[in-house]
């Protein structure tokens, strides 16, 4: 809403001006300078009231304004000397000008259209939390997605309780559990940035994984900047629309989810170390993991599912709206062969209603209903309304760019709101030993 405003009155103050300066017939250079500058102050009001939140969406577009504001400055200047070059009239140029910067402030703009503003959701524990990020390096794989003869790196995010939300320090004795979370392909690190405080708000660490060159970019502490590999992106596509054949797709999923559990694995065992080793960080030192959570969205789901297969420390597992890839172990008279091997954690199951209907339609047990049917505790919930990147916070960060990729019809805030209370009550209830769960199999946000 706030960047069709500014783009409103854009067009409203350059076609004023432009009328204007056709009507009389003259250049208005000196008034543009005013109106310009007087644009800058007003907008530097909104940012410092609040009224346009500062962020990556505005940098383009107040960049220029203070150019326009320097360049009508000095208009001002040179026409308090005398020394104003004036230009003969021509009505044309004017209708020119006027149009060139309309499309050159729509187009920075435009970044306020893709990701408007929205008001983060309020976290619901009692804790405030800070951030720590780190850039380690795996000396025991090689980068296979690089092109280069490297070592992998894993950038990892933390979310922890810093002090209560009334101002009081932590008490000495408290331990707080890691949950570890591991985006969807082509995912982001902060892909789930209100599950990650609102957890934190409520007692737990997260660690958020940003798996290099499946996400969709990670920047590392050094500053380095790595984007999604474009094969990746060629083959995930191509598999969902489904043009290979079964055993072609085996062969994706294994290397897939080599990468993913591979950084799983390296992520858990450096923190396991920097624990054991009584590191003095933050994000370290009231850290317990005697009963870790697994989560992911899609792909990270699966990777969730395979790793608490492998680990004796995990507590229990959630898939956002994701197919367990790991437990498809071949193809037997053209059908998937499941994983006979039960999962001896509790697996949540959240999904969106089209991957409900696509099971359903399928007329055969999913292998998502066979691990949990299998599991030493299992539900499948789901939410109506929903699509894929509906289990992320996209739909409120790029209400645009999540309609393209896949979202229903709930209400964006309402339907995060609920994911992550779900994922808490989870959590609560087999991670930290609550005695009420009561979840619905069904949930209609209407």
């Amino acid at each position: 809403m706030m960047g069709w405003i500014v783009f409103a009155i854009i067009v409203v103050i350059e076609a004023g001006m432009m009328v204007y300066s056709i009507l009389q017939k003259k250049n208005i250079k000196t008034e543009r300078a005013v109106i310009r500058i007087g644009i800058l102050a007003v907008a530097g009001l909104a940012a410092l009231t609040g009224i346009i939140k500062w962020g990556f969406s505005v940098i383009g577009l107040y960049f220029v304004l203070l150019l326009l504001a320097i360049y009508s400055a000095v208009v001002l200047i040179k026409h308090a000397k005398g020394s104003l070059t004036k230009k003969e009239y021509k009505k044309g140029r004017t209708i020119l000008h006027t149009i060139e910067l309309i499309l050159l402030l729509g187009i920075l703009v435009l970044p306020m259209l893709l990701f408007p503003q929205y008001k983060k959701l309020e976290t619901t524990g009692q804790y405030e939390s800070k951030t720590a990020k780190y850039t380690w390096t795996d000396e025991n794989r090689k980068e296979t997605l690089s092109g280069k003869d490297e070592a992998r790196n894993v950038t990892v995010e933390f979310y922890y309780p810093s002090e209560y939300k009334d101002g009081r320090d932590l008490a000495t004795e408290e331990r707080y559990p890691l949950i570890v979370f591991s985006h969807g392909a082509f995912g982001y690190i902060k892909s789930n940035y209100s599950l990650y405080k609102d957890l934190a708000s409520n007692g737990y660490i997260v660690c958020s994984i940003s798996h290099t060159y499946h996400a969709f970019f990670t920047k590392e502490t050094n500053g380095s900047m790595k984007l999604v590999n474009t094969d990746f992106i060629q083959e995930a596509m191509d598999a969902t629309n489904g043009l290979y054949g079964d055993e072609e797709e085996k062969k994706l999923h294994d290397k897939w989810m080599a990468v993913r559990t591979g950084d799983m694995n390296f992520v858990l065992d450096t923190i396991e170390k920097m624990v054991k080793e009584n590191s003095t960080d933050a994000a370290f030192k009231r850290m317990n993991i005697d009963k870790i959570g697994l989560i992911g969205h899609s792909m990270g789901g699966a990777t969730s599912v395979q790793i608490a297969k492998e680990r004796d420390n995990i507590g229990a597992v959630i898939v956002l709206d994701g197919t367990h890839l790991g437990e498809l172990t071949g193809i037997k008279n053209g059908n998937w062969v499941y994983n006979e091997e039960p999962l001896k954690v509790p697996i949540l199951d959240l999904r969106s209603a089209v991957q409900t209907k696509s099971f359903e339609d399928d007329n055969k047990e999913s292998v998502n209903d066979h691990t949990i049917r299998l599991a030493s505790a299992g539900k499948a919930v789901t939410i109506l309304g929903t699509d894929h990147m509906n289990f992320t916070d996209l739909p409120m960060f790029s209400p645009f760019l999540a309609s393209k990729l896949g979202t229903g019809t709930c209400d964006a805030k309402k339907c995060t709101q609920q994911i992550d209370s779900i994922v808490l009550q989870w959590f609560n209830y087999y991670i930290k030993g609550d005695t009420v769960l009561d979840l619905q199999n069904v949930y209609d946000l209407k």
